[in-house]
């Protein structure tokens, strides 16, 4: 069974999943290999998202797999996005050009300055419908979630029971979902 990941974000780096990123400006910062892995699922733009190399995010990362579900939630906003997960690489010079170092965090903290350079590439990426985003509080209902829960970073879903219920949920609406 596919894992579900849930992926908050900032405002000022979710433009590489909402409107992806145009290859031809980021191509010479990605090696063969990477290119030979997005020439199977892209064409001219890429969607991409990352985690930084330590701590909790990194541990999700590890465990992502090609086709593992993943929704998008905006700080303050609900869900809006899905994806699935098409393949990952390491690429800190990538994560810079799209997002820039960490500065938002005190200087004291181990992820200042760093980069989400644990990067994963998402296909079959779409947006919710205005009108079929998934609010928090209902995310927290059907993850399994205390009320009030609020996501510390990327996190698995990890009851098998959970995660059926949300591929449930997305695939009782599947036809109205997306724009």
């Amino acid at each position: 069974m596919e894992n579900v990941f849930l992926v908050p974000a900032k405002r000022k780096h979710i433009h590489s999943v909402e409107k992806g990123v145009d290859l031809g400006t980021v191509k010479n910062l990605i090696n063969e290999s990477e290119m030979r892995n997005i020439e199977k699922f892209f064409d001219d733009k890429i969607f991409l998202w990352g985690a930084f190399s330590q701590g909790r995010s990194r541990s999700a990362w590890d465990r992502m797999e090609e086709g593992d579900i993943l929704l998008f939630r905006v700080k303050g906003e609900p869900f809006s996005f899905y994806g699935e997960v098409a393949f990952k690489t390491i690429n800190k010079e990538l994560a810079e050009d799209v997002w820039g170092k960490n500065y938002d965090c005190g200087p004291d903290s181990q992820q200042y300055g760093e980069t989400w350079e644990c990067i994963y590439f998402i296909k079959n990426r779409e947006e919710f419908h205005p009108s079929m985003e998934i609010s928090r509080e209902e995310m927290n209902n059907l993850a399994g979630y205390k009320e009030g829960y609020t996501l510390q970073g990327i996190t698995r879903v990890a009851s098998r029971e959970d995660r059926v219920r949300i591929i449930d949920y997305l695939g009782e609406n599947w036809d109205s979902l997306f724009l």
